[in-house]
Formats: structure tokens, C-alpha cells, sequence
């Protein structure tokens, strides 16, 4: 066997080393990230379940991926600093009702858009989304 073909076999066999190894460590980050998601998914069920119906309503779009505000819309951080918890549910449900209220005509020409009503959502999903938006300060 000449030097060339030794170097050639010795470049295979730790190549051949390395993916093996890169295959069981990856196979173990796996496991322990699905550990890990089990652990955040019976820990914050709530707040989970509040963030997919932040999303999938599209609220993020309007209101900022942190609900911070945007052109668009207002800032829904501190929303229990103005709204108690049937006032919100019944602003949900028709928002156009509200049209008067202060806490709304304020945002007149402001924003380009209006709230649209949440009609998607049932009961118990309009009471997850309001006890999130209650508890961001």
C-alpha cells in the first residue's frame, strides 16, 4: 500500500467516525428537545394556547409580533389598565358597539383599520384570549 493510499483510508475511516458520532449526538438533542417540549407544553398550556389564537386571528399582524403596537393598530400590553374583563369579551364580539367609547374614539384616524370582531372564536377560546391580554402589563 503507497502513502497516498494509506493517507485515503485513514481520511475515510475519520470521516466514517465523525458522521457516526454526528449521528448519535444529534439523535440525543432530539430526544432531549422533545423532553423539553412535553415540559413547556403541561407547563404553560394557557399561554400557549393564547399565542396560537393571537396568531392564527392574525392579531400579531395588526398589533405587532410583541403586541407592542404598530401603524396599523394600538398596543394591547396594557390593556388592564383601561378595560375590565366582560367589557373586553362584549368589545370582541362587536367591536363596532364601542364606536363611541372613549377608549376607542381616541384612536379615530389614527389607525388605518378597524378592530374587525373576533365572530371566529367560541366561548371558552374569547376567554383565553382576554385572560392573556389582561395579564401583559
Amino acid at each position: 500500500m503507497t502513502n497516498a493510499q494509506k493517507w485515503v483510508s485513514i481520511f475515510l475511516f475519520l470521516f466514517v467516525a465523525l458522521l457516526v458520532l454526528s449521528k448519535l449526538t444529534s439523535r440525543n438533542d432530539d430526544e432531549t428537545n422533545n423532553n423539553i417540549d412535553e415540559y413547556n407544553s403541561t407547563q404553560n398550556e394557557p399561554k400557549n394556547d393564547a399565542e396560537v389564537l393571537l396568531s392564527s386571528n392574525k392579531c400579531l399582524e395588526c398589533h405587532g409580533p410583541n403586541l407592542e403596537g404598530s401603524a396599523s393598530a394600538p398596543s394591547l400590553q396594557k390593556v388592564s389598565e383601561e378595560w375590565k374583563r366582560e367589557e373586553l369579551l362584549k368589545y370582541f364580539k362587536n367591536p363596532r358597539s364601542f364606536s363611541d367609547d372613549p377608549r376607542i374614539s381616541r384612536f379615530k384616524g389614527k389607525y388605518r383599520l378597524s378592530m374587525p370582531s373576533v365572530d371566529k372564536l367560541n366561548d371558552e377560546e374569547l376567554n383565553i384570549l382576554v385572560n392573556h391580554l389582561l395579564s401583559i402589563y
